[in-house]
């Protein structure tokens, strides 16, 4: 079955319409935890591995840096300006895996509630309640596991190539919104069940993501203020309606 961008939009925004202030603060709790405004974009674990690579490349090779640091220490005691440049690289190296733990652990769980919060407010009205979900019912350790592969995979794609990397990434789209759905489901089948969703699907589903390219733009113009009360939970809206309507198309074809 072929879907249309226009009627996922049109549905989007009834939803949208229908649970206006809860979409927007549950859309600007997930832009908070992901720092990204949709799903498309590079994974947090891709941004903080970078991270640490320029943290460690400022540190040991920017010849600047050193001179900087000299002159920000120049009277202050020898032992504690030595001290000191030891120390401050480990203390950002573990501040970012921090940041990283909390992603994993934290951060991850709280999206796939947030994507639950969609899947229901398309037919009903979500509650922000539903952004526990993932700690609910005993699923919490499979959720964060399979969460945690996907992002890894993702990575890894990327590493060996970009466009293999943009199709898996597409391949694993739906995996947050299944788990979302169906917390029971285990890693296996979250994986296989959004590979076979998606299959002649990620062209369309990368269009789709295109079409908010304009929003974008425009919410630059606005300082984020669109962003935070119309483009995000708009966004974020459409991303379930195309969920749940993959969704129908595999449970059609699997009769």
């Amino acid at each position: 079955m072929i879907w249309e961008r226009a009627e996922l939009k049109r549905r989007a925004k009834i939803a949208l319409k229908r649970n206006y202030w809860r979409c927007i603060l549950v859309a600007f709790i997930l832009v908070l935890l992901s720092g990204d405004t949709n799903n498309s974009t590079t994974s947090r674990i891709n941004r903080n591995v970078e991270n640490i690579m320029e943290t460690e490349y400022s540190i040991n090779i920017n010849g600047g840096a050193d001179q900087y640091m000299d002159v920000l220490f120049e009277h202050v005691p020898v032992p504690f300006f030595s001290v000191w440049k030891v120390l401050a690289p480990i203390i950002v190296i573990v501040i970012i895996l921090i940041f990283i733990l909390l992603d994993i652990f934290i951060f991850e769980p709280i999206k796939v509630g947030g994507n639950r919060f969609f899947i229901e407010n398309a037919s009903g009205s979500g509650k922000v309640g539903n952004l526990l979900v993932a700690f609910e019912n005993g699923n919490y350790g499979t959720i964060v596991v399979t969460c945690f592969l996907q992002n890894l995979f993702n990575f890894l794609w990327f590493l060996l190539l970009i466009v293999p990397g943009i199709v898996k990434r597409y391949e694993y789209r739906m995996i947050p919104y299944l788990l979302a759905d169906d917390p029971k489901l285990s890693r296996q089948d979250a994986f296989r069940i959004s590979k076979e969703m998606m299959d002649g699907q990620k062209l369309d589903t990368f269009i789709l993501d295109l079409s908010f390219f304009g929003w974008s733009i425009l919410s630059a113009f606005t300082f984020g203020l669109l962003a935070v009360f119309f483009v995000n939970p708009y966004w974020r809206a459409t991303d379930a309606e195309l969920y749940l309507e993959l969704k129908q198309n595999y449970i059609n074809r699997h009769r």
